[in-house]
């Protein structure tokens, strides 16, 4: 354990070794250039300022974390102000992926940060304001499904061409989430893929949703996976389907059982060189929803083909719905757009759109 504060506390209560940092210093920081390694243990790194501006965490070194046994192969890393990592953090156990926490006053993710495992383990990264991904997070199963990785950020999340964020599984695909509650803009690449059996869940939300130019895999041998974008089917308002004779129901929602709670975004901007794909080689493709309160703008692509039937897909709004390419979705059993207004645009516009996204809606072309 690595700690930084005016007031320590070490626990072994039980026979668990804890670390508290109840009172904190005028500086506390914490700079691993080295290697923290645990075998068979817990790793912690806590820094504690008196303010966020006071506070930081700093890993371009190497942090380990492995156990034998299943409380062990835990990885915490947590400061009131800035955490960065460019270095290694690795968590594992004998029988599957260990768990990482990461909580910080601002987070930025560089590096490699693994919770790989038999089984995919956890990573759990939170940040009270901005997030930014940059490089790679793992929590696959080589062997069976696998694991989850969620993000959550109280300001804006901003992710690179480099980022790249995998719960993909030997068997079935894992779970991976991101929520920004002040928006996010994207590039990186999420994968939750299942190599012999079902896809898994993607999910990405937060006030505003745009993705330039990037990747959403969910798909899977026997099943395709479920990718849902800015919101729940029909913004969780269940209104039904038009015409529903039972199969649209099950596709749509049924299938997948009771699903976690997503918030709904105001607008969404996918570009051209966006792809979200739940295809099946095997058996039938997943499900895509894409969603916005306000404006949906759609430009890039959807892969939902599947052996014995095509995806189900969702490309709405409660307003506006702007799409540029139907020919682009491709594979779908069921193509349902179902907004207030639908605005068909031109292959310009739609890059005058992605503009828009990054520059400002100002934004004329010219």
């Amino acid at each position: 354990a690595l700690a930084a504060g005016a007031e320590v506390i070490i626990s072994t209560a039980s026979g668990l070794f804890d670390v508290q940092v109840p009172v904190g210093a005028v500086t506390a920081a914490i700079e691993n250039k080295g290697g923290v390694v645990a075998t068979q243990g817990v790793a912690y790194l806590t820094a504690r300022g008196v303010s966020v501006a006071t506070s930081s965490l700093s890993n371009p070194g190497r942090v380990e974390a492995t156990g034998l046994v299943e409380r062990d192969g835990r990885i915490y890393l947590e400061s009131e102000g800035a955490l960065t990592t460019v270095g290694t953090v690795k968590a594992s156990r004998a029988a599957d992926g260990g768990d990482v926490e990461i909580k910080g006053g601002f987070v930025a993710l560089g590096g490699t940060i693994s919770a790989d495992g038999a089984k995919g383990g956890t990573v759990k990264v939170e940040s009270k304001g901005m997030l930014s991904l940059a490089d790679k997070v793992t929590a696959k199963g080589l062997q069976t499904s696998g694991g989850t990785i969620s993000y959550h950020s109280l300001g804006q999340t901003i992710e690179n061409s480099t980022g790249f964020s995998d719960v993909s599984g030997r068997t079935d695909g894992g779970k991976l989430s991101l929520n920004a509650e002040q928006g996010v803009m994207s590039s990186g690449t999420y994968l939750a893929s299942g190599a012999t059996g079902k896809g898994g869940m993607i999910d990405l939300a937060g006030f505003g949703v745009r993705l330039l130019s990037a990747t959403l895999d969910a798909s899977g041998m026997t099943q395709g996976g479920l990718i849902r974008v800015g919101g729940a089917f029909q913004g969780g308002k269940d209104v039904g389907i038009r015409g529903d004779n039972g199969v649209l129901r099950d596709g749509y929602l049924l299938r997948w059982g009771d699903l976690p709670s997503i918030s709904s975004a105001t607008r969404v901007l996918i570009n051209d060189t966006s792809s979200l794909v739940v295809s099946s080689t095997c058996g039938p493709a997943g499900t895509v929803v894409v969603w916005s309160e306000a404006q949906t703008t759609m430009a890039g692509s959807v892969l939902a083909s599947g052996l014995s039937r095509g995806g189900f897909v969702e490309l709405s709004s409660a307003d506006e719905l702007r799409h540029a390419d139907l020919s682009k979705v491709r594979g779908a059993f069921s193509l349902l757009l179902d907004p207030k207004n639908i605005t068909v645009g031109t292959v310009a516009q739609a890059s005058g759109w992605s503009y828009a996204a990054i520059i400002g809606a100002g934004y004329s072309g010219n």
